[in-house]
């Protein structure tokens, strides 16, 4: 079985580069997202090598803006996706139109359900 691990500790990681074209700058959050459909995001975050994933809601983004440690965290993912109304319509407001909210609760079933057929772990 292969894995693709999430680690929580992220002194020895080194991160695998995401496909550029999966993402977007939205310049009012100043950050960067995934801009991908379920499947894109999922196919990234299960290819080979190592991910940090996060998701970011609007609270995640203004505690990013107040907490240089969570900051750092966030900075140090792989993958940030889009969770949440609030940070769709933050988009929408600077004219970025996200592909899809990868909310939590409609994305990790998704992934555990491809990373099972594809016989790998989600950590």
């Amino acid at each position: 079985m292969t894995h693709a691990h999430f680690e929580t500790v992220f002194n020895n990681f080194t991160p695998v580069k995401t496909n550029a074209q999966l993402q977007t700058f939205i310049p009012a959050l100043d950050i960067t997202l995934v801009n991908g459909s379920t499947d894109q995001a999922i196919s990234a975050l299960l290819a080979p090598g190592q991910r940090h994933a996060f998701f970011m809601n609007a609270h995640c983004c203004n505690i990013r803006r107040q907490d240089a440690e969570y900051a750092r965290a966030v900075a140090a993912a792989d993958m940030l996706l889009p969770d949440g109304i609030g940070v769709e319509l933050t988009a929408r407001m600077t004219g970025v139109q996200l592909t899809e909210n990868l909310n939590g609760s409609d994305f990790v079933p998704e992934l555990l359900k491809e990373a099972a057929r594809r016989g790998k772990s989600v950590y």
